[in-house]
C-alpha cells in the first residue's frame, strides 16, 4: 500500500515522532511511505493519509489537512490522530476523516522511528515509558496514556540513532518509572547529551 503522513502546518520545534514510528511500522509491512507537512502536492497518490494532530488549540490545521487530502485523493482512507484527536476525539471527527484514532498505536511503540524522513534532524526522541504515577486531575496524560508503565522499554539504546548529536527524553514522569535507574546508567553508557524535555519531578529528588 501507499501510506502518506501529514504532519499538518501548526507551530512545532520537533518532528512528529508518532509519524516516524508508524512510519517505520508500516515499511516492515511492504508499504511505501511518503512524510509531508502541511498541505502540498505529493509523489504519489495514497491508498491511506494518516493526519497527526498536536494541542487542542492547534485543530484548525489538522482540520484544513483533512479537508485539502480528502478533496485531492477522494478514494483514500483518511486517518486522524494524535493529541487533540484523542482528548477531542468528537470534535476531531468533525474534521471529515474517515477515521479518528485516540490514544497510543502500540504496535510501533518499541520501533525505531523513520528519521530518514527527515534529512537534517540529527537529535534522538526517546520515552522509556508511558504514562505518569502522579494523575494530577489538569493534566491530560492520564487520558493520553492511562496505564502507567503498560508500555515500556528495557533498553533505549536501540532508539538512539548513530551520527545523532543528543537525545531528548519525552518521558512524562522519568522518575516515576520503576526502572529510572537502569535509564539513567544506560545513558550515561551512551555518553550524548540528554535534554529532560518533560522536566524531572524534583519531589523524587532525594540527594
Amino acid at each position: 500500500m501507499r501510506i502518506l503522513l501529514v504532519e499538518p502546518a501548526y507551530y512545532t520545534r520537533y518532528p512528529s515522532l508518532g509519524l516516524l514510528k508508524l512510519a517505520s511500522y508500516r515499511e516492515l509491512q511492504g508499504d511505501t511511505v511518503e512524510l509531508v507537512r502541511g498541505c502540498q502536492p505529493v509523489i504519489r497518490p495514497p491508498d491511506t493519509v494518516y493526519i497527526t494532530s498536536l494541542f487542542t488549540y492547534a485543530w484548525k490545521p489538522v482540520h484544513q489537512a483533512v479537508t485539502y487530502y480528502k478533496n485531492m485523493f477522494p478514494r483514500a482512507k483518511v486517518v486522524v490522530g494524535g493529541i487533540y484527536a484523542t482528548l477531542m476525539p468528537e470534535h476531531a471527527a468533525l474534521s471529515g476523516a474517515d477515521e479518528v484514532h485516540q490514544g497510543l498505536f502500540e504496535e510501533a511503540e518499541d520501533l525505531p522511528p523513520d528519521y530518514s524522513l527527515v534529512p537534517g534532524w540529527r537529535q534522538s526522541i526517546v520515552f522509556s515509558h508511558r504514562g505518569c504515577v502522579n494523575h494530577c486531575p489538569y493534566c491530560a496524560v492520564p487520558i493520553m496514556e492511562p496505564t502507567v508503565g503498560k508500555i515500556k522499554v528495557k533498553s533505549i539504546r536501540h532508539l538512539v540513532m548513530p551520527g545523532h548529536q543528543k537525545i531528548v527524553l519525552w518521558d512524562n514522569n522519568l522518575l516515576g518509572a520503576t526502572n529510572w535507574r537502569d535509564l539513567i546508567a544506560e545513558l550515561k553508557e551512551i555518553r550524548l547529551p540528554v535534554d529532560f524535555n518533560q522536566g524531572l519531578d524534583a519531589r523524587r529528588i532525594t540527594t
